[in-house]
Order: C-alpha cells, then sequence, then structure tokens
C-alpha cells in the first residue's frame, strides 16, 4: 500500500528545476581549484577542491581578502591528513581551530584518474548551518571573496602559500539543467525513489552517511530507481549520481 501511495505521489509531481548558484571551477594556484555550488531549492552547497595528493588544502569562503589571517571565527575548511575538518580563525598568527562540531560531510577523497598526485575532495553542507563560525553562503549573483592556502604536506600547521580570490557566484544554467533527479518522498522512513526527467545512460550511485562513509551502491540506467531504507539508521545521508559527464549530490533526510 505504501508504494502505491508513493507511485501516486510521482505521477502528480510536477518537474521543476533547482536552483544553483556556482562559482564555476577556480583557479587558485597551479594545480589547487575549486568550487563552489550553492542549490538553494535543495538548501545544499557542495565544495569540489581539486589538489596535490600530498599537501594541505584549506579555504576560507567570505573572509576580505586584505585580511590574510582572518578575523576571529571567520570559517575555514580544511583537508589534511586527519580528513576533512570544519575550522575557524582564530584572529592571530596561529592555525584556525577546530570547531565544536563539523557542519560539513565528507562524500568523497578520490586520487584523479588520469593524474595520481593530483585528489579532488568534495563535501557538502547546508547553507546556512547555524554556527556562528561558520559562513552563511549568499543565495544571489554576488562577488565571493576567498581565502586559501597550500600546504607544503599533508600535516596542517601555519598558513603556507597562501593567497585570496574573488569569486563570481551566479546563477549556473548547466547546474540547473543537470540537477535533474528528485528523491521522493524526503525525508524518508522505508523506500524512497530517484526520479529523473528522462531516461539516463548508465549512471554511477553511491549513497554516504554523515561520516562519508559509503553505505549503499548501484548502478542506475533508466528513469527511476526504487531504494529500500529499512536497514539504514535514521539520520542525513549523501545520495551522489555520477555519469560519464557530470555528478550530482543531493541530500536525504532518513527517518
Amino acid at each position: 500500500m505504501k508504494f502505491k501511495t508513493l507511485l501516486v505521489a510521482l505521477l502528480i509531481t510536477s518537474y521543476s528545476f533547482s536552483q544553483v548558484w556556482s562559482t564555476g571551477e577556480v583557479t587558485l594556484t597551479g594545480a589547487f581549484s575549486l568550487q563552489f555550488d550553492v542549490d538553494q531549492t535543495n538548501n545544499l552547497v557542495t565544495l569540489t577542491m581539486t589538489g596535490p595528493q600530498d599537501r594541505y588544502l584549506a579555504v576560507a569562503p567570505g573572509v576580505s581578502l586584505g585580511s590574510s589571517m582572518g578575523d576571529s571565527g571567520d570559517d575555514v575548511i580544511v583537508y589534511n591528513s586527519n580528513g576533512l575538518q570544519d575550522r575557524h580563525m582564530t584572529g592571530s598568527n596561529s592555525k584556525p581551530s577546530l570547531d565544536s562540531s563539523s557542519d560539513w560531510t565528507l562524500v568523497s577523497s578520490d586520487d584523479l584518474p588520469n593524474d595520481p598526485n593530483e585528489r579532488r575532495v568534495i563535501a557538502t553542507r547546508v547553507i546556512n548551518s547555524g554556527d556562528s563560525n561558520d559562513f552563511i553562503f549568499p543565495t544571489n549573483q554576488t562577488a565571493l571573496p576567498i581565502l586559501w592556502a597550500l600546504g607544503s604536506s599533508l600535516s596542517f600547521n601555519k598558513h603556507q602559500n597562501k593567497g585570496g580570490v574573488v569569486a563570481q557566484l551566479t546563477l549556473s544554467n548547466e547546474k540547473v539543467a543537470l540537477n535533474n533527479f528528485k528523491l521522493i518522498p524526503n525525508p524518508t522512513s522505508d523506500i524512497f525513489v530517484i526520479e529523473f526527467n528522462k531516461p539516463l545512460e548508465l549512471a554511477k550511485l553511491n549513497v554516504f552517511d554523515v561520516m562519508g562513509k559509503l553505505v549503499y551502491e548501484d548502478q542506475i540506467n533508466s528513469k527511476s530507481k526504487v531504494i529500500n531504507t529499512n536497514l539504514w539508521p535514521s539520520g542525513f545521508y549523501i545520495i551522489k549520481v555520477e555519469t560519464s559527464t557530470y555528478s550530482q549530490i543531493k541530500r536525504l533526510v532518513k527517518n
């Protein structure tokens, strides 16, 4: 009966594309680049950082370029030998301090297939976490100043090889077009459907928990996929769908 009800919901649900604001890929220095995608409809920010696999990567969104160490409390996201860390500036010449809790979810950290010396880190967070040390991402066209630091190793110390850029957060028509799947229902208590507006080429499906652990993987080559979550603990999950031409992420709530 629940599944029949779900099918009725699918039939009466109108299709709409999410409004996504994106910086596009921004080159910081050398092989270090980043991209912020702010999905206003799904309340989800996706950070993609690409850089040397043997060095730490750090970015501070929204920090004035003239403030090389930032003000006390300014947000910093770091990937280092301990994984992904949510930190904040201290306002002094010391390394940023760890937040009391991390609001970023590490989705993946993979060496690039065409260059094993480079790593791509993907993480997600809600637009406004409610943490006073976390940057609130804008949902409009605006300039987005970003401080960055690239370590000499994976061990995170004081900022080295640092600098700043100004990215332009603009409405991304490409991302809107690609962001074409829905999670129905969301939140869910037992099953949900990944629904596309047209049949896909072969796609890889990965589901991660809030700790970045892979809890489910499969392949999709049709317009929809039903997934049973009965054995999953309650909480947040990251749904990642990837084809040969794009990768898209959404957040699922399991009651």
